[in-house]
């Protein structure tokens, strides 16, 4: 009997041991620790002690699996809870991503597209720089032509300058001509009068009779020592008028008829 006895006492506290160890919850470990208090401070009979530990461990066991049944389940709750925040997180993280995506896709095309603008805006800069520099071109080239016609400006002013002290200076030289043309009629006057009172051809009856003829050579020699010696020293342009008049007068006067009286 004894031997049973400690056989079961040995029994007892290999299973304290393993529910010791098995077991996660407070409760039950203090029930198995007051079984085994028991085991020992109960002063019963071994039948009664077995069976109360029995009794014990069975209402030790059922609270350690209700117990368990529990934190099961608020373990499989938990990891539901866990497995549907991390479905809601997966559909948000593809939400996310499809929208980078899409402004991805958008941003590339857009990249693409200010690239070509990009690139006909180099090709505009590049040919507004050519037009550019040809305009800079013609801007120096019409400066030069300007400086040019600055110049012929100046040039043409003190033509116009001469051109009209040429005018001033011929306007004196025609009213020389005039008065020495004035002039050349009272001295031809005065020739044709003093030559008709001493060398008339004609005699003195046509002289009365009013045969005038001048004598030619003495009025072409007349003439031309007046012309080249005329106040001034030098031939010029009244010499030339001169001459050529003297040749009408005397082609004039070789023709003039001598009439004498009949």
């Amino acid at each position: 009997m004894v031997a049973v006895i400690c056989g079961v006492s040995y029994a007892v506290e290999e299973a304290h041991d393993k529910l010791v160890v098995l077991s996660k919850d407070e409760k039950t470990r203090e029930i198995v620790n007051n079984l085994l208090d028991m085991s020992y401070s109960v002063d019963h009979s071994a039948d009664e002690r077995i069976k109360s530990i029995v009794e014990q461990l069975v209402l030790a066991v059922k609270t350690s699996r209700n117990s368990n049944e529990g934190s099961t389940k608020e373990l499989k709750a938990t990891v539901l809870e866990l497995q549907q925040e991390l479905q809601a997180k997966d559909i948000q993280i593809s939400t996310i991503s499809s929208e980078l995506s899409y402004q991805l896709r958008a941003a590339e095309s857009s990249a693409k597209q200010l690239s070509v603008e990009l690139e006909g805006a180099k090709m505009e800069v590049h040919n507004l720089a050519k037009q550019v520099d040809m305009l800079h071109n013609e801007n120096k080239a019409l400066e030069t032509q300007v400086n040019e016609l600055k110049n012929m400006e100046s040039v043409a002013s003190e033509q116009h300058g001469r051109i009209k002290e040429l005018t001033d200076e011929l306007s004196r030289k025609d009213q020389e001509i005039e008065g020495l043309m004035e002039a050349l009629d009272e001295e031809e006057k005065e020739v044709e009068a003093d030559w008709a009172e001493h060398h008339h051809p004609c005699g003195i009856v046509g002289r009365r009779q009013g045969c005038h003829v001048p004598p030619k050579n003495l009025l072409l020699d007349h003439f031309a020592m007046w012309g080249r010696t005329n106040g001034s020293g030098h031939m010029g342009r009244p010499m030339c008028l001169w001459s050529t008049s003297i040749a009408a007068i005397g082609r004039a006067h070789l023709v003039a008829p001598c009439l004498s009286p009949m």
